[in-house]
Formats: structure tokens, sequence, C-alpha cells
């Protein structure tokens, strides 16, 4: 015999079986262009805010230089995001206040970054790294470093990476990927293995340079034009755990009921 009891608790997990479905993963493709001036106040940010087929993703962005130190390592200093017909740039305070294609994510004397610190764990899949010569006789490139991890600082709480005991544990990883050359606004590939994070960092070519932290053939230098991410599979929310649990308990009290009662002829 089916009870009431055993149907409200079928029903009930029934329903929250169906809430807790997750949402699909979208995909999300942040623009970066504007109209500022190649230098202003170090350490200035900015955030975005995208929606797609009803999936916000938000993100706080920021410009940071590391500057290589004798013996290795780096100083990582805070620069000054612009916001340009071709994306983002960075102007270090030893980029002479942006002139000749200063206010660029480049690695002339040291390596500028931007920042990403987003609302969730995304997977960046390709971003648009337009290049510019920098006076290296005429070099163009596009090299850059990414890099991911997870922090549990509030996204729209701009780190601090000048403090290394920040940028050390940061990031899980950072790797190098090769640019278009000379091609502009070419959507490139920068994450092959489709690694997640909610941290994020796009930079000039880290790795390609001397024991002195130079480029040996010449610079990288470009603006972020754009960014495509892939968001991750939407878990279940606490109160649909819980209805799910309910429910199923329910029904498990509503079988034990019937095993319970003795057959009758």
């Amino acid at each position: 015999m089916v009870t009431f009891k055993s149907i409200a608790g079928i029903t009930l997990a029934a329903a929250a079986m169906g809430m807790a479905a997750p949402a699909a993963a979208e995909t999300v493709l942040f623009n970066f262009n504007g109209n500022t001036s190649v230098n202003g106040p170090y350490g200035n940010s900015k955030q975005y805010s995208v929606t797609v087929n009803g999936v916000t993703v938000n993100l706080l962005a920021s410009a940071w230089t590391a500057t290589p130190k004798n013996g290795g390592g780096y100083t990582i200093s805070s620069a000054y995001m612009g916001r340009y017909s071709h994306g983002l740039g960075a102007t270090a305070a030893n980029d002479s206040n942006g002139g000749g294609n200063l206010h660029t994510i480049d690695n002339k004397d040291s390596f500028d970054f931007i920042l990403f610190q987003f609302d969730q764990s995304v997977s960046l899949v390709s971003a648009i790294l337009t290049p510019f010569s920098i006076g290296n006789n005429g070099y163009v490139d596009n090299d850059a470093s990414i890099g991911y991890g997870d922090t549990n600082q509030p996204w729209n709480t701009k780190l601090n990476l000048a403090n290394s005991s920040v940028y050390n544990g940061l990031f899980d990883q950072i790797y190098s990927v090769k640019g278009t050359g000379k091609a502009a606004d070419v959507n490139m590939a920068i994450n092959p293995n489709e690694y997640f994070g909610n941290t994020w960092m796009i930079g000039a070519d880290f790795f390609g340079v001397d024991s002195l932290g130079r480029k040996k053939f010449g610079y990288d230098s470009f603006k972020l034009n754009g960014l495509t991410l892939n968001t991750a599979n939407a878990v279940p929310e606490p109160a649909t755990w819980a209805m799910m649990i309910a429910g199923f308990g329910l029904v498990g009290a509503g079988l034990r009921r019937r095993r319970a009662v003795p057959a009758t002829a």
C-alpha cells in the first residue's frame, strides 16, 4: 500500500531533484575597449559584468608589473590600467608616462600583467591580444604568460600583490602561450588544458628572456581587447539539498512502516 506520506516524500524528492539539476555552463565574452589617457594613478581598477542566458559573471581587473630582482625573483608593483580602442593596457612607473606604446602590456624592463578577480570559478578559453611595436627595430610580438589560481577574498576587493605572501601563494601555475606575431585582433587560445580558477592573470611573456630578464629577440607588447571564458556547472543550493534529504527520508520511513505491517489472510 502506498501511503500519503510516501507519496508526499516521493513528490518532495522529485521536486528537489528537479531544482537541483545543474545549469549548463555558459560561454561568456568580455570586451575591454575604452578611451582613457595613457597614464594615471597607479593601482586603479575597474569592474565588469556580463550576463548570458541568465548566468552573470562579474570581475575586477587591475594592472601590475613584475620587476626582476638581483639574485632572482620579482618585485610586484601596482601599475596604471588604461582602456583603449584595442583594449586594456598597463603603464608602469618605468614606462615614461606611457608614451611610445609603453602603455601596453609589455616586458620591456619589467613584466606587465592584468589581474582578473572573478566572482566564481571560470575557465579562460581565448583572448584577443593586439600586438604593438615599442621601438625595438619594429619587432612586434604578443607571446603571453597566463596564470590561474583561487582565493577566498571577495572578487570586488582588490588583492594586494605587492605583498609577497599574497602573490607567492596565489597562482597554481603560470605558463606561456605562443602569440600570433604581427597578426592583429586574432582570438588566440590561451588555456589548452581547460584549467579553472577564480583568479587569473594575463601578461607579457615572463619566460622568453635572458638571465637579466631581457627579451632575447625583441619585446612582447599588446593590448587585451577581449576575453572568452566558460563558467562551471552550477551546484545545488543548500536549501535544495535539505529538501532532497527530507524527501528521501519520508520515502524511507514509508517503506519501513509498510514492511512492519503483518500480512493478513
